[in-house]
């Protein structure tokens, strides 16, 4: 085949995709503008250990967010009616029976909520199944300030994608 063939048939398929390029870039910039903007976001911190819930609201709130920490306890579907919340952070204990319970109870209560795991070595291979129940990122204890910074990141680009996807109702489309 020619370059002049190649070049004549990418040609041909820029032109066709064009409205979905432009979608795209569409979709890429208010996703660019909304991480610029730092949009706030509300957090639930759940974990057994008071000191990491502390840590961890501490640099939510120097970064611009709200956190309110708490441990699993059967009050917290109570706490996710009366206050709003954006994420939440959520332990993921190895040592107890049934750890992936309160996950699973998260995802039926708020199955829209998106939930960061906060995993050490001992359950990391756990976290993996986790994510299979609704888990939508991973943090590994000890972590760095940069590692959260770049789920909250990801986390407000899925929200704006959502909020992006309910105000133009866009559905997806067949390949």
């Amino acid at each position: 085949m020619t370059r002049a063939n190649r070049l004549g048939r990418s040609s041909a398929r820029r032109t066709a995709a064009a409205p979905f390029i432009t979608r795209l870039l569409e979709l890429r910039s208010t996703q660019i503008s909304s991480v610029q903007a730092r949009e706030t976001m509300d957090f639930f911190i759940i974990d057994n250990d008071p000191t990491c819930r502390e840590a961890v609201g501490f640099l939510l709130e120097d970064e611009g967010h709200t956190a309110e920490g708490m441990s699993w306890s059967k009050g917290i579907e109570r706490r996710l009616q009366l206050k709003k919340c954006d994420a939440i952070l959520l332990e993921l204990d190895s040592t107890l029976p049934n750890a992936l319970a309160p996950l699973l109870e998260l995802r039926t209560l708020r199955p829209d909520l998106p939930v960061v795991l906060l995993v050490t070595d001992d359950s990391l291979k756990m976290a993996t199944e986790a994510m299979r129940y609704g888990g939508v990122d991973i943090l590994e204890k000890p972590f760095r300030r940069e590692h959260l910074v770049v789920v909250t990141e990801r986390l407000q680009r899925f929200r704006q994608l959502n909020s992006d996807i309910e105000r133009h109702n866009i559905q997806p489309q067949a390949p």
